[in-house]
């Protein structure tokens, strides 16, 4: 994705498409599936102190070029043409890029990366999006549909189901959904719609003719209106939800388990990033990963959770 923070090259340009070319070689020769992403967006906002015209000569991490931005979507572009010969790209470039000229609308210096290249914890919830989308993600993680009218299961691993008057009862064997980073904003999910495009996990009624509060056990989780049960009602919203703490477990450990390995395996191959701390053996940081990854394993299998919906006419 570098672009050296100079203008637009086509010698370096070149030499960017033969790398990617020589990575998906090596890739293939593997045997695993290659999935490309575009880089992200230069953003100038942050950094307008220190951009430097054309006539400059010469540009780096601190003095970008002014118009850095476009020699990225330039690198972007090219990739995406990738796409033809079967090979997911993930368009992080343009999705961002849309992303702040909808938000801009109404903030016009607000920015997902703080030095202009490097994008913020928002910023990694707009890619995120891209890349699920890219894998083909499933919009619907895990759904419980039930008809009120014939009283049964429509969709879902359920159990012990039982209606009556003014109460649903049932036992759920669920997957948990998508584990969120803790600093991705409440707003920023709703403006992107994460978890309608591809974290969609939800309890459904057919034929709900009035609002429903929903419990686990004595705790009273929220009220859900008709209109939200009959579209769905979405559940990640609901932190004290067991399997929303289950997925933000899961969500801790891969954090636990990326710090351990990250350093690791760039000392392994021996990179030569300045200002990077130095990480533990390679074969040190595995064996302490494997207990975190086993408990990742544990944690992500289908559990049962025991709900209840009680009718508020």
């Amino acid at each position: 994705n570098d672009g050296i923070y100079a203008p637009f090259d086509e010698g370096r340009f070149a030499k960017y498409k033969s790398g990617i070319q020589s990575l998906l070689d090596k890739v293939k020769a593997a045997g695993a599936k290659p999935v490309l992403m575009t880089p992200a967006p230069f953003d100038p906002i942050p950094v307008r102190k220190n951009l430097r015209p054309l006539s400059a000569g010469s540009f780096s991490y601190m003095t970008p070029y002014e118009d850095y931005a476009d020699v990225l979507r330039r690198y972007a572009d090219w990739l995406v043409t990738l796409r033809a010969k079967g090979i997911p790209v993930a368009d992080a470039n343009a999705a961002l890029r849309k992303f702040n000229a909808e938000a801009r609308k109404a903030a016009p210096k607000v920015t997902l990366s703080g030095d202009g290249i490097h994008p913020s914890p928002a910023g990694h919830a707009v890619i995120a999006r891209e890349f699920l989308a890219a894998l083909q993600a499933p919009a619907v993680v895990e759904e419980a549909v039930l008809d009120l009218v014939a009283r049964k299961e429509v969709k879902g691993n359920l159990m012990g189901l039982q209606f009556s008057r003014d109460k649903i009862q049932f036992t759920w064997k669920t997957r948990a959904p998508m584990p969120r980073d803790p600093r991705w904003p409440a707003e920023l999910l709703d403006r992107l719609g994460l978890n309608e495009t591809v974290n969609r996990y939800q309890v459904r009624l057919v034929g709900a003719k009035v609002d429903y509060e929903l419990w686990e056990g004595t705790t009273k989780l929220a009220l859900l209106s008709k209109r939200e049960l009959t579209a769905g009602a979405d559940l990640t919203r609901l932190s004290a939800l067991s399997v929303n703490q289950r997925s933000a477990r899961i969500g801790k450990l891969v954090l636990d388990r990326h710090k351990l390995l990250d350093l690791a395996w760039l000392d392994f191959v021996g990179h030569t990033r300045p200002q990077t701390a130095k990480g533990m053996p390679l074969e040190d940081a595995k064996k302490q990963a494997a207990p975190l990854a086993e408990q990742i394993r544990e944690l992500a299998q289908p559990r049962e959770i025991a709900l209840e919906l009680r009718a508020r006419p």
